[in-house]
């Protein structure tokens, strides 16, 4: 997550990024370094059991009145919020300058990957950034980021690279495309 954090702050040129989307959190580092930057707003979409451990974390280090959990009721200003991944049509209705993805969009079917590519591309503000470090094997029904973003068409590469810190996977950077 350093290598992921210091490719952010390399691309928003000294802008903090103020609303965050974390698709699939993990452990929730993002969320602590969203939260370090002075982000407002950090919210994550993904299984339920991986979201227990991030909220875990991180009412550990920002604070238990700064995580809100599915089902809670208003997120009343909270600065992390959590959302299931078979119901976030709550994210649609916020706009977010940093979306980013990491170790889960090859591995869902094609059909979902879509549809997080849609919702990327309907809630990205325009100089915002979708950052996707994630391998590309397509075996086992595997598919690549680029193939849906491709499909989407909403979306533009900004650059593609190896990602310094493992090998096989790939570091993409997109924007709005008009």
């Amino acid at each position: 997550y350093c290598a992921a954090a210091f490719s952010i702050v390399s691309r928003l040129k000294g802008r903090k990024p103020n609303h965050v989307l974390e698709i699939g959190a993990g452990l929730g580092n993002l969320g602590w370094m969203s939260h370090q930057w002075g982000c407002e707003s950090y919210t994550v979409i993904d299984l339920p059991s991986v979201s227990i451990m991030s909220a875990f974390f991180l009412s550990k280090c920002c604070g238990e009145s700064e995580v809100w959990l599915y089902g809670e009721g208003n997120r009343d200003h909270r600065f992390c919020g959590f959302h299931p991944a078979n119901d976030y049509v709550d994210a649609l209705n916020h706009d977010y300058d940093l979306i980013f993805n990491s170790d889960s969009l090859p591995e869902m079917p094609s059909k979902v990957r879509d549809d997080y590519i849609f919702l990327v591309s309907k809630c990205l503000t325009r100089d915002g950034f979708f950052i996707s470090i994630n391998h590309e094997s397509n075996k086992d029904g595997q598919g690549r980021v680029w193939d849906s973003v491709k499909k989407n068409g909403s979306l533009k590469l900004v650059s593609r690279s190896p990602f310094m810190m493992r090998e096989g996977y790939i570091e993409e950077i997109y924007q709005l495309a008009h």
